[in-house]
């Protein structure tokens, strides 16, 4: 069972803590470039209720997990990477902006760029080590899933990125996180680092998403095969059906997972492959579980329906 388990797993989902990439030690600095004002609305909610919520036996068959896209641009390339990204998915946007206006990070040799990053390095756990950003607004309960981009600044993320991760990383416990990084030509490992050191508990997906500067021009591909090679569909989907009985179906609803029909045993395994849950009741309670994805199997006299599913 569990190595049928596995392989069903490695089909359909591809989970997993990044893999740092390899520094080059060549400094990557911020640019000079003073990036235009992008748009930012963020899409309305796709209002996805269940018909009648209170009524577990009659759920939402297909719930959508939502995406938040959080970025930093100094210079253009973020911004439009940014961009090319909303033109292929559905996400809400935040755009992560420094409180005072007009710095150059990139005067008398990048010192001031260097001195916020030292700041942070030498007193990590300090919040007066971070440079204030605009108040952001934004509810991680709402979002399955946060992408976030970021320029690479002598071979780490951004400092005022890491204040928005810094206020908001520990809200994205068990949340599926892609990394998209823009630089010159230095390895992204850095930043790798940055992001799991602020998101200590997120669910890091990989590959990690590097575009340099040269790539730009070529992000609209290099997004699509990095979307294709996570499986983004699939992960932001709340629930996603593996196998199908049309009379014999596993459902979400209001914090419990259930059957509809007669259920031999209900169980939930984690993506390693370990049972999390078993039972023969037609309904359990999802409270005490981490937030995740797992796969639910339903098994009766012969029949067996399965299904991937996303705790929020």
């Amino acid at each position: 069972m569990k190595k049928y388990l596995y392989l069903l797993f490695a089909a359909l989902i591809a989970v997993g803590l990044s893999a740092c990439s390899p520094d080059d030690n060549e400094p990557d600095v911020p640019g000079t470039e003073i990036p235009d004002t992008p748009d930012n609305p963020n899409n309305p909610d796709d209002g996805n209720d269940p018909d009648n919520p209170e009524d577990p036996d009659n759920p939402n068959p297909n719930p959508t997990g939502k995406t938040l896209i959080a970025y930093y641009s100094y210079t253009n390339n973020v911004e439009r990477i940014v961009t090319e990204l909303r033109s292929q998915i559905e996400a809400d946007v935040v755009e992560i902006e420094p409180a005072q206006k007009g710095l150059d990070y990139a005067a008398n040799n990048y010192a001031l760029g260097t001195q916020l990053l030292n700041m942070i390095r030498n007193n990590p756990n300090d919040a007066s080590s971070y440079p204030a950003i605009d108040p952001v607004e934004v509810n991680m309960d709402d979002y399955d899933m946060v992408i976030i981009a970021v320029p690479l600044w002598w071979s780490q993320m951004a400092a005022p990125f890491q204040t928005f991760l810094f206020n908001y990383g520990s809200q994205m416990k068990g949340k599926n996180i892609g990394i998209i990084v823009s630089s010159a030509s230095s390895g992204i490992s850095g930043v790798v680092a940055d992001a799991k050191r602020l998101i200590p508990e997120g669910n890091f997906l990989e590959p990690n998403l590097w575009i340099r500067s040269s790539q730009t021009s070529n992000a609209a591909s290099l997004i699509s095969s990095w979307l294709n090679d996570i499986h983004y569909n699939d992960l932001t989907s709340a629930v996603i059906t593996i196998t199908a009985d049309n009379d014999f179906e596993i459902f979400v609803a209001n914090g419990m997972i259930g059957v509809n029909g007669e259920s031999g045993t209900l169980a939930l395994y984690n993506l390693s492959g370990n049972k999390v849950i078993e039972t023969t009741e037609r309904r359990v309670r999802t409270d005490a579980l981490a937030p995740g994805i797992y796969i639910a199997q339903a098994t009766n006299a012969g029949r067996s329906v399965t299904r991937k599913i996303n705790i929020r």
